[in-house]
């Protein structure tokens, strides 16, 4: 699971993509890690609903490309 421990880990300015099973990424942790830098952006095929939450938290937010929204 990607959550913030792991996100810690990685490397300043990570791209992370996601096209296996939306359960394995926290959204929160990878918003929260998007808006402090971190993580440089994100490219998202799987949610967790799917379909996503209106207010799930990557949704609108710069550096994420959804698939399918």
């Amino acid at each position: 699971m990607i959550d913030a421990k792991s996100i810690a880990k990685m490397k300043d300015g990570v791209r992370l993509i996601n096209a296996a099973r939306g359960v394995l990424i926290r959204d929160a942790d990878l918003a929260e890690a998007i808006k402090t830098g971190k993580v440089a952006g994100a490219a998202l095929d799987v949610y967790e609903p799917e379909p996503p939450a209106p207010d799930n938290p990557l949704i609108g937010l710069p550096g994420v490309v959804h698939t399918r929204i």
